[in-house]
């Protein structure tokens, strides 16, 4: 009796945890997509609903508002871009921050031979509620230098980079302003990084509460020696950390006991210190061989101490050889392909436990040739492949590393059907995805039995990664909204609840959840 007990409550509690991920959403009705309609993104919430940018086929932007309680569209205005000195301008960036709804845009003003970056607010019918403001000039350039602009919500502060075009860096000043919701500026300084006669890129800025400034560099190794034509060139990766308070620069290298870096991103803790995850390389090789974890205390200069055996991973000899599959080479690419990887994010689970998110991604050009009219047809195609994820723990230990299979293909649509929304839930994190419905109904982990997921054929799911690196997924959504497909880039988190996004052929409808 006690063994059929047992089993019966095995059963009950193994379909209770498979059914947990799928979501009960309060949905709004379904809305009308005309075609070469696209929802672009979720700018953020108030008290009451949330704010949605629209584009149209011929480029026209629109401000929705929706319900927060009944999901249904309140307004819809046409959002035009504000004309300065006679020339309309170019829409950079938009977000809702501190109960205001924020427009970046740019000229390029030909008297003063610059390109000019000015802010303003914008009312919910979408017109302007102020005077455009100038917040900065860069000389025009063919490069791809421009106005960066990075939100950091958790503290409401608003930073904006800029600076000319180089290669080889001749300490040619950073400009670095930092703004709160009001638009009042905090902080204004132009600051030569102490990288003179080098080449680099910056792949990650980070604004701490202290108002210090952090930056991930990737930088070409300067040697003495003369290294052949056709050696592959060496990359060394720099946290540069900006004290505030005292005007001046910390640099500190990102190096491991046996293997060079190949690639890294950081994330600051909540003590203000840098956290820095990534992969592990080859000498020479542009392979990866496994990931790592570092940890620097800013304020004493330090980096963690760990024992060097135990804060770096090596894949498995199965995950090894997964990069080598044919399913991940590309068509007239490179063998280095294989490694495509973006670092997303570093996300932290409730035990302190950080966990590095990297997703294989690629993007070709396509050409066909129509043989009667001669003329060439240009397609982009986008790849958001595997998932790998790897887990340190709060003292910088690696704990273990694991590759989820998928398989997302689609054609000039920017990549709005790919990738993953992600959130940390607990000891948890959730991954919101399309994938396809043999995937879903077989569960399967065999990348050569996964099946390819195209924008048209693509199903929600939600995807739970556990503290110990186990995973499961389900369908997203219960019923007929089962076989509906979700953005990526349309989740938006409040402090109360989720919105989410979901469309069928023509139609769309945003609803409201929790993670249980």
């Amino acid at each position: 009796m006690k063994k059929h007990v047992s089993l019966f409550c095995f059963l009950i509690g193994f379909v209770s945890f498979a059914m947990a991920q799928t979501l009960d959403v309060d949905w709004g009705p379904f809305n009308n997509l005309e075609k070469g309609d696209n929802i672009e993104k979720m700018l953020g919430a108030d008290k009451e609903g949330y704010y949605i940018l629209k584009s149209n086929r011929a480029g026209s932007l629109f401000l929705e508002y929706f319900n927060g309680t009944t999901n249904t569209v309140e307004s819809s205005k046409e959002l035009l871009m504000p004309s300065i000195q006679g020339v309309t301008s170019t829409y950079e960036k938009m977000f809702y921050m501190g109960g205001n709804l924020i427009l970046y845009t740019s000229i390029n003003d030909e008297n003063r031979k610059q390109k000019i970056c000015y802010v303003q607010y914008i009312n919910k019918d979408g017109t302007l509620n102020n005077k455009p403001k100038e917040i900065g000039a860069i000389p025009p350039s063919n490069g791809k230098d421009g106005f960066n602009v990075f939100t950091f919500e958790e503290h409401s502060k608003i930073l904006l980079e800029y600076h000319k075009t180089f290669t080889k860096y001749s300490g040619e000043p950073l400009a670095f302003k930092i703004f709160d919701p009001t638009l009042t500026e905090l902080f204004n300084k132009n600051l030569e990084l102490p990288l003179k006669d080098r080449e680099f890129t910056i792949q990650k800025y980070l604004l701490g509460k202290s108002g210090d400034l952090y930056m991930l560099i990737k930088a070409e190794v300067v040697s003495t020696k003369k290294a052949a034509a056709t050696a592959p060139k060496v990359y060394e990766f720099i946290v540069l950390h900006y004290n505030a308070k005292k005007d001046e620069f910390k640099s500190y290298n990102l190096t491991l006991q046996k293997n060079p870096v190949h690639s890294a991103t950081m994330v600051l803790d909540e003590k203000e210190e840098i956290v820095i995850m990534g992969f592990m390389g080859k000498k020479s090789q542009p392979d990866m061989t496994g990931a790592f974890y570092k940890r620097i205390n800013p304020r004493t200069y330090k980096f963690l101490q760990v024992d060097p055996k135990l804060e770096a991973v090596p894949f498995t000899s199965e995950m090894n050889m997964e990069f080598r599959k044919e399913r991940n080479l590309q068509k007239d690419g490179k063998p280095e392909d294989v490694f495509s990887f973006d670092l997303n994010q570093i996300v932290f689970l409730k035990n302190g436990t950080a966990i590095l998110v990297a997703e294989y991604t690629m993007s070709t050009l396509q050409i066909i040739q129509n043989p009667t009219t001669k003329t060439e047809e240009r397609f982009t195609q986008h790849f958001y492949n595997d998932i790998v994820v790897a887990a340190a723990d709060k003292d910088g230990k690696m704990l273990w590393i694991k590759r989820i299979c998928k398989n997302q293909f689609s054609r000039d649509d920017d990549g709005r059907w790919g990738s993953y929304a992600i959130a940390a839930e607990g000891n948890q994190v959730k991954f919101i995805m399309n994938d396809h419905p043999k995937n879903i109904k077989e569960n399967t982990q065999n990348g050569d039995k996964i099946k390819q997921t195209k924008e048209d054929d693509g199903q929600a799911i939600v995807l739970t990664v556990f503290q110990d690196g186990s995973f499961e997924k389900s369908p997203m959504f219960k019923d007929d909204d089962a076989k509906t497909s979700t953005s990526a880039r349309l989740l938006l988190k409040t402090k109360d609840a989720y919105f989410v996004f979901c469309q069928k052929g023509n139609k769309y409808k945003f609803g409201r959840f929790f993670f249980q």
